[in-house]
């Protein structure tokens, strides 16, 4: 997954369950493939614990961002935005 096309994630999976199986396929094999490379770089004993948090934390950044569109205010949104981001990385502390 390319850089850009990493933040086109939120937007795209709303419109993507829309799609034809065929499409959504390769839309979730293209995330797979990103959150194995990510998982190399997560803490935990194990490939499986590394890739569970991989698809959590990257499932739940992707709603963060959703989320984030919505809220109206700048200060609001940039609030709950740099929450989020010490959520994330105090998670991948642990």
């Amino acid at each position: 997954m390319t850089h850009v096309a990493k933040y086109m994630v939120a937007p795209l999976a709303a419109e993507m369950a829309r799609r034809p199986s065929k499409a959504r396929v390769a839309f979730v094999r293209v995330l797979r493939n990103h959150m194995t490379h990510v998982a190399k770089y997560m803490p935990g004993a194990t490939e499986e614990v590394r890739e569970r948090k991989a698809r959590v934390l990257f499932s739940g950044m992707a709603g963060t961002l959703t989320l984030a569109r919505v809220i109206v205010g700048e200060q609001q949104r940039r609030r709950f935005l740099d929450d989020a981001k010490k959520f994330y990385f105090d998670a991948i502390r642990q």
